[in-house]
């Protein structure tokens, strides 16, 4: 206990001399890190370790505290100089490393992770490689840009677009005022919600899955295989529809439900725009990423 305690001091101390300090972990541990207001910037490698690296000392205010299988770094409230309270991270960690951020008004950007992710900042735009198993990201007012992951993905904007590239596992998607676009997408469940936005779909069906899109005021375009298999559900109250597959509807009336397969029927597909053309279409030729 006693030697515990010197080690997170003297980690401390090295921090408010050098802002710049490399010391060794469980890979398989968490790191959790809140910014008040500032950038977190974190890469990967594969050795046992993390470096933390600051734009400045902080007289002992930037804290690495270890409590069980935990690694925690932040700034204690005491040392926040109201004119100047910036901090800037830049951390390496093993990509196996779960990783638990956390800011206020804080931009973050993840590359390479393989474990875990947790990101919530109230202010600030979020870009995120990688992540596996767990992975949640919020953010009240920015856009989220994440890649590469797998697992049960969360992604939330209150204010900021959304876009989700290369993905499988089930994804769960939700802006108040954005767009939101998945592109390479292999999952067996999707929801996508969005009250002002289009949203954009690319990606296969899984025979037994389950996907849901919808937009209050925006357009949707679905882009799946031509030999896709679907038991399709649409509404719309005011726009187009527009399908590159073989299908006849003689009346569409406004504010009413269709439902129609594609092929056999299998996976269960929901479309919903109240105010906005919908478009469902052949993958053919794929999107390339921004």
């Amino acid at each position: 206990m006693i030697t515990n305690i010197v080690a997170a001091a003297l980690l401390s101390i090295v921090l408010a001399q050098n802002a710049d300090t490399t010391f060794a972990v469980d890979p398989n541990a968490t790191l959790e890190l809140t910014n008040h207001e500032g950038s977190i910037v974190i890469q990967t490698w594969y050795r046992d370790e993390v470096s933390v690296r600051t734009n400045r000392s902080f007289r002992g205010a930037v804290e690495v505290r270890r409590d069980g299988g935990t690694v925690r770094i932040g700034v204690s409230r005491r040392y926040w100089d109201d004119d100047d309270d910036n901090v800037d991270y830049r951390l390496t960690v093993p990509a196996t490393m779960a990783l638990d951020l956390r800011g206020s008004d804080t931009d973050v950007r993840v590359e390479g992770t393989r474990g875990e992710l947790s990101i919530d900042v109230h202010d600030g735009d979020v870009i995120v490689s990688g992540g596996s198993g767990r992975v949640s990201i919020r953010t009240d007012d920015g856009f989220i840009d994440a890649e590469d992951m797998q697992g049960r993905i969360r992604l939330s904007s209150m204010d900021g677009d959304i876009t989700l590239y290369g993905a499988s596992g089930d994804i769960d998607v939700e802006a108040t005022d954005g767009e939101i676009t998945l592109q390479e997408i292999d999952a067996s469940t999707v929801a996508a919600n969005t009250v002002d936005g289009d949203i954009w779909f690319d990606g296969v069906l899984s025979p037994r899955g389950s996907y849901r899109l919808t937009t209050h005021d925006g357009d949707i375009t679905v882009r799946i295989p031509e030999d896709s298999e679907a038991q399709v559900r649409m509404a719309r109250h005011d726009g187009e529809f527009i399908s590159d597959f073989p299908i006849t509807i003689q009346r569409w009336p406004a504010g009413r439900r269709i439902e129609f397969d594609l092929g056999n029927g299998g996976a269960e597909l929901t479309i919903e725009a109240f105010d906005g053309d919908i478009e469902l279409r052949h993958r053919g030729v794929r999107r390339r990423r921004p």
